[in-house]
């Protein structure tokens, strides 16, 4: 076994947790970019609860992007939560619990929608 395999089953046999990104690998979007998942998210907000949702779209990648800088710098961490990533949308943007839990919900709704999986890369 290589040295880097070794380490891996190390790791991986002391984790509580291990996740996986699959998606762009075996499981793909029906968007061009992850980030149109966004204005999804924008549209439907805004014609189910309220139409006056401003600059969601960018908030929200402003949102990830501090998540991201914030983990790298307490921790040396380049992943992210999706908590995390509200969390710093919420202090960032001073936005209501309620309102901030709507989004997430509807982000994850909008993310259960839209996969499909990669058919060429399943045997």
């Amino acid at each position: 076994m290589q040295t880097i395999d070794r380490e891996l089953v190390e790791k991986i046999d002391n984790s509580t947790y291990i996740s996986f990104d699959i998606f762009n690998t075996a499981i793909i979007r029906k968007v061009l970019e992850p980030s149109d998942v966004f204005t999804l998210v924008q549209k439907h907000y805004e014609s189910l609860i309220d139409s006056s949702l401003v600059n969601y779209i960018q908030q929200r990648k402003q949102a990830e992007k501090k998540a991201r800088k914030k983990n790298w710098q307490t921790r040396r961490v380049a992943e992210i939560t999706f908590a995390e990533i509200f969390d710093c949308f919420q202090e960032d943007y001073g936005l209501d619990v309620c309102l901030v839990q709507t989004l997430q919900k509807l982000e994850l709704e909008a993310n259960r929608a839209l996969p499909q999986k990669r058919i060429h890369f399943f045997f």
